[in-house]
């Protein structure tokens, strides 16, 4: 059995000219492969990972396994491909997002929600372009925000498909998810006040912890996924008599670690129950997004105001830019890997503006 160690290392670190580079180490040889930048090279280095792990499981052939470039392998030939069926291309979807460092959440809800659309044993070359259409065609009836997951998460195995076994043409049969900035609901600084006021659950110590969950929310526009997802360890002061909370790279959508500040208000809220460092700080809210929304929902009813969890990060978004102008500053507290994803509050306009208009 050959040894082929892969890793990634950068030449002329101190220099203008420094330079990535993918490295491979076997029988006392090293080769180096140049890369455009880092992202390129763990990139490879994650393919490369992945590759020997089917060489080893004795699905590709020493020669495959060899023939080594900076570029992904598209269509390669194994003998199991004819009778592959569409559990098996599910697990190794999986295997393939974790080598790539996708949130453990994010694979498990496409997962279920691909589990739940797609008849797995149905062979991988009958997965087509029609089959595609009919499973969406389907799922007509649902919601939009729920087809669009539906959508992403199909996405997402058509894109894996195209580039491990060369099946192509999938991606025209998927709807465009693109989200129109008028279909977004914002609320108004008194809006999520009262909405907040008015989350009540049976358990006092439960609605305190449901209420300072979305005051979080309200405040620094957090994702309700990473706000579930914070110690106590990331909780601490900012040295000037207020607080701060840290939101780790392993549970923000882009990977990124970004520190917030939060209210003097709040950070005393916290501090007054404070826990253990590895102790979850809402850790008496349920863990499914489901029932956090349940408990939102009955507030929102009984305000009669239309809205979901992420209008918060949508309603903070908007309100930050228009009083900043900061869109750089907006981007980073918010947490957005680009600045082109504030594009969609900076058409937005307030209640406020729309009624100027109106009136003028």
């Amino acid at each position: 059995m050959k040894i082929i160690k892969y890793s990634i290392t950068i030449r002329n670190k101190s220099r203008k000219s420094a330079k990535w580079y993918g490295r491979i180490r076997q029988d006392g040889h090293e080769r180096f492969i140049p890369m455009d930048s880092r992202k390129d090279a763990e990139r490879w280095l994650n393919e490369q990972n992945y590759r020997y792990s089917e060489y080893l499981a004795g699905e590709l052939r020493d020669d495959e396994i060899l023939s080594l470039d900076c570029t992904p392998v598209i269509a390669r030939k194994r003998a199991s491909e004819a009778v592959l069926t569409l559990r098996e291309c599910l697990d190794r979807w999986e295997a393939k997002r974790r080598l790539e460092g996708k949130r453990e959440t994010t694979i498990a809800s496409y997962g279920r929600a691909l589990h739940l659309m797609l008849d797995e044993n149905k062979p991988v070359t009958e997965f087509d372009a029609t089959y595609v259409k009919s499973v969406l065609e389907a799922r007509a009836g649902l919601k939009a925000a729920t087809r669009r997951f539906y959508s992403k998460a199909l996405l997402s195995l058509v894109t894996f498909l195209e580039k491990e076994y060369g099946i192509k043409g999938l991606e025209d049969a998927l709807p465009s998810i693109k989200i129109d900035e008028g279909t977004k609901t914002f609320w108004s600084p008194q809006d999520m006040e009262e909405i907040i006021l008015e989350i009540d659950c049976r358990d006092p110590e439960q609605t305190l912890q449901y209420r300072e969950f979305y005051t979080l929310m309200r405040e620094v526009g957090s994702r309700q996924g990473e706000s579930g997802l914070i110690t106590w360890a990331d909780v601490y002061s900012d040295g000037k008599g207020g607080g701060v909370v840290r939101f780790r790279g392993e549970t923000t959508k882009n990977h990124k670690e970004r520190v917030v500040p939060i209210s003097f208000e709040l950070w005393a809220n916290l501090e007054a129950r404070r826990g253990k460092p590895d102790e979850l700080v809402f850790n008496r809210i349920a863990p499914s997004q489901a029932t956090r929304y349940g408990v939102l929902k009955r507030a929102l009813d009984r305000l009669h105001l239309p809205g979901n969890q992420h209008t918060f990060r949508h309603s903070v978004a908007m309100a930050m830019y228009a009083k900043s102008k900061d869109i750089k500053g907006c981007a980073q507290l918010l947490g957005h890997g680009e600045t082109t994803a504030m594009k969609y509050y900076l058409a937005a306009r307030s209640l406020e503006e729309l009624r100027e208009l109106v009136d003028n």
